[in-house]
């Protein structure tokens, strides 16, 4: 599913001309300065999630319950993936899928990440 949604917007590129793209690149361009702020959010959210699943397997930190392991390691396969439901070359929608994912992780489980981030606080 995931290379047909590509391949539609792959044979939509084709038929692009300068002036589509660079409406294109505007267009993504703006998207990240409207989202500027979320998107250092949620990076310093994927950064403590990759933080929390070291500690975790290192026996430092087990306070976590299984099934949020198991949620952020998926959320993060699936942002490193090529060939997510969205691919990342298509611009701003590529990524939106993934900080969906991520975010949802993030959301499922924040009590457990704020727990997590102050006990980091108290040890580093």
């Amino acid at each position: 599913m995931a290379n047909e949604y590509y391949d539609k917007f792959k044979d939509s590129a084709k038929i692009y001309d300068e002036k589509d793209i660079a409406s294109l690149i505007e267009k993504a361009i703006s998207f990240i300065a409207k989202n500027k702020n979320k998107i250092i959010r949620l990076v310093r959210s994927a950064r403590m999630l990759i933080s929390a699943i070291k500690d975790y397997y290192k026996g430092k930190y087990k306070k976590f319950p299984v099934s949020a392991i198991i949620a952020f390691i998926a959320a993060l396969a699936y942002l490193i993936c090529p060939a997510d439901a969205v691919p990342d070359i298509i611009p701003v929608a590529g990524f939106l899928d993934d900080a969906a994912v991520i975010s949802l992780a993030i959301s499922q489980f924040d009590s457990y990440i704020n727990r997590y981030k102050a006990w980091k606080n108290k040890v580093a």
